[in-house]
């Protein structure tokens, strides 16, 4: 199988390798195949293709590679505001088996068999192994209440200010997220990763439109718990995942989050419970998609 991998969507490499497409989850080699715009795209027509792609790659360049790799699926990235909907026509057009797709929408008709991932970890997080399976992550080894470790926007801020109140051992680091090359940023992935396996707690607050947000995966591969604070009727939408959501901590407000944390802090066995329930949503998830692609073949 050929893996056609966009060079735009280098943040989320290391879940589709080591997670995704893992030899060991098929009985078949893959191959990955770096492409942008400029590629030009030798004819794989014979073979069973998969583009990973996003709106980086041009509609028209986009098309091209469909006429001529004639893809099973397409994974299709990065599209936060629900807006590509050329895209989504465009992949119903070319009667293509299966799209997966990162963020949930309800305004968005895909015209087609679509399954919602997530977004998946940064790369270098876990140093090149698979998430799936990780080494149980135990509640007695915390030693962060809670951590936040990103860019601040929209309501960060208060959201820090609010958990720093009540939780007094905390990590918390502020400042630009390198997209392209997040081993350049002050606290590279595999130390962030360290500190979330230490942490109880991860408040995730909104990113530049949508709830969904990487920092929410890399904590539950982590062991640690994601705190959200929005609407249930969005939340419900957002981390839907085909009826099978996540446990997250969810708050109307942020006094509310922090309350409803405060109120968990002292009971371990739940907390564990949660974190286990987590790991196993995670392997569920990835597994789940393995299986979608074994079938289409």
């Amino acid at each position: 199988m050929n893996v056609f991998y966009t060079t735009t969507a280098g943040w989320e490499e290391d879940y589709f390798k080591n997670d995704i497409f893992n030899n060991n989850f098929y009985n078949f080699n893959i191959s990955f195949i770096l492409f942008n715009n400029n590629t030009i795209i030798e004819n794989y027509a014979e073979s069973n293709n998969v583009i990973v792609i996003n709106p980086g790659i041009s509609l028209h360049f986009t098309e091209n590679m469909i006429k001529n790799l004639k893809p099973f699926a397409v994974f299709h990235l990065s599209d936060e505001l629900g807006e590509n909907t050329k895209y989504y026509d465009l992949y119903a057009k070319y009667s293509i088996k299966i799209l997966f797709h990162q963020y949930n929408f309800t305004k968005v008709n895909y015209k087609m068999n679509h399954y919602q991932i997530p977004l998946g970890y940064v790369k270098h997080f876990i140093q090149g192994k698979s998430s799936i399976n990780l080494v149980e992550n135990s509640i007695q080894d915390k030693i962060y209440d809670f951590a936040f470790i990103g860019s601040l926007k929209s309501d960060r801020n208060t959201m820090i200010d609010k958990f720093k109140n009540v939780f007094k051992t905390n990590f918390v680091n502020t400042g630009d997220t390198n997209w392209s090359n997040p081993m350049n940023q002050q606290i590279k992935p595999t130390d962030m990763y360290e500190i979330y396996k230490k942490t109880i707690f991860v408040p995730i607050g909104r990113g530049n439109s949508s709830l969904d947000c990487f920092r929410l995966y890399e904590a539950i591969v982590a062991g640690a718990i994601p705190v959200v604070v929005g609407d249930i009727n969005e939340i419900n939408t957002t981390f839907n995942f085909n009826n099978n959501i996540p446990n997250i901590i969810i708050g109307e407000n942020w006094d509310s989050a922090v309350l409803l944390c405060e109120n968990l802090y002292m009971n371990k066995d739940k907390l564990q419970d949660i974190i286990i329930f987590n790991t196993k949503w995670w392997n569920l998830q990835t597994m789940n998609i393995v299986e979608k692609i074994n079938d289409c073949l």
